[in-house]
């Protein structure tokens, strides 16, 4: 994911690199930047590392990600002194860091001068969060006449490829309209004592919310 799937270097012979004197800095990460997410933890895998030969991961977020070189503001996230896979690094003590854009750099250390160590690939875990979603559970009135051809619409609405638009009160002119799909259509349907009219429990949700 960062800087790109399976993007393990050390696996292509013709790949050039440079060793950096200070910071290994990633472009700025920002998926769904419309949308608030959360950091959960930074995983990592690696090759040589120990206490001594290690890599420290840093982050900044949203407009901290534009500062000008020089005048960058990094917070320290945590260090992997293990390999190949070192303990996860998790943002705020594993509750999670809130982000639009974020962005990483690396810096390695050693004691030797014959062994470094090998970072091979970080990836990100996050959440995109969104707003409450809603749903409604409401029955719908058959008749012994008519309850096949409910039935079918309810299906054909049900295999929609777009949402439909649901008023919980009933009132198209004046109630507030909702954006949903059919979640479940109960296939049994309730009847009365005398078996003249019954019910069909139909569940809809909202699968987005502005």
């Amino acid at each position: 994911m960062m800087p790109d799937y399976n993007a393990d270097v050390t696996q292509i012979a013709s790949y050039e690199y440079v060793a950096a004197s200070e910071k290994l800095v990633w472009s700025i990460f920002a998926p769904l930047e419309a949308f608030a997410k959360t950091a959960i933890r930074i995983r990592g895998s690696t090759k040589g590392c120990t206490s001594n030969l290690k890599f420290t991961v840093y982050y900044r977020t949203d407009a901290d990600c534009f500062n000008t070189i020089g005048s960058e503001t990094w917070t320290t996230l945590g260090t992997f002194t293990a390999s190949p896979s070192p303990t996860a690094l998790d943002f705020a003590s594993g509750a999670g860091l809130a982000f639009k854009q974020i962005q990483f750099a690396v810096a390695g250390a050693t004691n030797s001068s014959t062994a470094t160590p090998v970072l091979l690939s970080l990836e990100l875990d996050y959440d995109v969060g969104t707003k409450r979603l809603r749903g409604w559970t409401f029955p719908v009135s058959v008749t012994r006449n008519d309850q096949m051809d409910i039935l079918s619409d309810l299906h054909t609405s049900q295999d929609k490829d777009t949402l439909l638009l649901f008023y919980p009160n009933g009132d198209s002119v004046h109630g507030d309209s909702y954006r949903v799909k059919i979640a479940n259509i109960a296939e049994n349907i309730t009847w009365d004592m005398l078996k003249r009219h019954g019910t069909v429990q139909v569940s809809v949700e909202e699968l987005i919310r502005g």
